[in-house]
């Protein structure tokens, strides 16, 4: 009897330890699947942001072109600004000599008109 008992106990720890190693192999494959889901979402996610900062460098590098030629167009503003300003002081200069020669011009038409007259 004692042996009978003895050999039902050994079948239930064998029958235990059996349910013992099948739920861990089971949440062991849980773990497998898991890692590897986590694995293709990190793969994913990697993915992604190489996509985004290979975008920004795009438009990084987009910007600057356009800042550059914005400061060329400026630089040519800066220039026919200035060339500008050299051509209006000179017709200023212009101007000034045309009104001094027009006040010389109406003085010896006046002095012509007050010789005639006399």
């Amino acid at each position: 009897m004692i042996g009978a008992i003895g050999s039902v106990l050994v079948m239930i720890g064998k029958l235990f330890l059996d349910l013992i190693g099948k739920k861990a192999q089971v949440k062991k494959e849980e773990n497998e699947q898991r890692f590897e889901q986590i694995d293709v979402e990190r793969k994913e996610l990697v993915a992604t942001q190489t996509a985004i900062r290979q975008d920004l460098m795009n438009q990084i590098l987009e910007l600057r072109s356009q800042l550059l030629k914005f400061q060329e167009q400026n630089m040519q503003y800066v220039s026919d600004n200035s060339a500008l300003r050299t051509k209006l002081a000179e017709l200023e200069t212009d101007n000034r000599q045309l009104q001094v020669r027009i006040v010389e011009l109406e003085r010896e038409v006046h002095d012509l008109r007050s010789r005639s007259h006399s």
